[in-house]
């Protein structure tokens, strides 16, 4: 596996792209081995880690073969493929998207119906990675939804597999599952709660362990899964560093507070975009287009119709920070 090994020398970003091109032209020709799909897997992870994550020929390469040989496919090896999907850029994955099996079904479909078999094999970080990178590799949500369901009912079943969760892992169950249950538009009128597995349970007893960034997607995470509630939302918004929060924190907690307020309530959301604001307007100049869409999102969401009786809101909709925010959104 000469790829593999220049993936992990400390030379691997120095070499050339031609170079990595033309170790990719290669691959493309090679008869992988049927009996060895981690290997398949590891390959296409180890030119990601190159740089080399734009290849639409290579993804469509590896994953056709996943096709061919699912079957050998164990928890290892579907993790594998997934984490170098999910690293690659969208240009490499967008051919996946509508592929499809001879039968004539969505090839993604039959993927995440191998990822539920191996559910009961896998370790924590493996459903950890699954639930994170399935949700961002281009596959459609109806395809996966099956995977996500196992998943929810593995978690909600095995209280004991949930203790041996990482921070980490967490953090990837949470935010797998809200990006494939919770609407891109949080409702007003819907409050029940998009799954059964008490996420806030396990969160509560390792919170001390959470950095800055790893308690702003366990926010966004949990606001948007309507978990948790008031309790959980104060456990993470508070003991937050606002004044020396990045761009993409800053963003995660505008859509955490567009999804708290009709959960918790106006009130404790727009406390938080307080203290938030300050930081935001510092950073306007530097926020990327997605963190201008969550911030806009948001902006929108709680400047709505039915809030318009709420003095505080009227304050955040014209708040300096947020006219910034706005500017730099339309500059784009």
């Amino acid at each position: 596996m000469i790829v593999h090994g220049l993936s992990r020398a400390n030379t691997a970003t120095s070499l050339s792209p031609r170079y990595v091109n033309r170790l990719a032209k290669q691959v493309r020709k090679v008869a992988l081995q049927r009996d060895r799909p981690f290997q398949a897997a590891q390959l296409l992870e180890s030119f990601t880690r190159l740089q080399h994550n734009h290849d639409a020929i290579l993804s469509r390469h590896i994953f056709n073969f996943a096709q061919e040989t699912l079957w050998r496919w164990d928890a290892s090896a579907v993790t594998a493929l997934c984490m170098a999907l999910a690293g690659s850029k969208r240009a490499a994955r967008h051919p996946l998207e509508t592929m499809e099996t001879p039968q004539g079904a969505n090839a993604w479909g039959r993927f995440a119906g191998r990822c539920v078999e191996v559910l009961p094999t896998a370790q924590p970080w493996q459903l950890a990675q699954l639930a994170r990178c399935l949700g961002i590799v281009g596959a459609p949500k109806a395809q996966v939804a099956p995977f996500y369901d196992a998943l929810e009912e593995r978690l909600c079943f095995s209280p004991h597999l949930n203790e041996l969760f990482t921070v980490a892992d967490l953090i990837g169950l949470m935010s797998g599952l809200a990006r494939q249950r919770s609407p891109l538009r949080p409702s007003q009128s819907m409050k029940d709660a998009l799954t059964r597995w008490p996420l806030e349970e396990y969160v509560g007893r390792q919170v001390q362990h959470f950095d800055p960034p790893s308690r702003c997607v366990a926010l966004n995470a949990s606001m948007r899964l309507r978990r948790g509630g008031d309790t959980l939302f104060e456990l993470l918004a508070e003991p937050l560093p606002y004044s020396e929060l990045e761009t993409e924190q800053v963003a995660l907690l505008f859509s955490a507070a567009a999804a708290a307020a009709p959960v918790i309530g106006l009130s404790p959301a727009l406390q938080m975009l307080r203290r938030v604001l300050p930081r935001c307007r510092a950073l306007a100049s530097s926020l990327r287009p997605w963190q201008l869409a969550y911030i806009a999102q948001a902006l929108d969401v709680l400047g709505g119709a039915s809030w318009q009786r709420s003095r505080t809101a009227a304050v955040v909709r014209h708040d300096r920070g947020l006219r910034v925010a706005r500017r730099a959104l339309s500059a784009h």
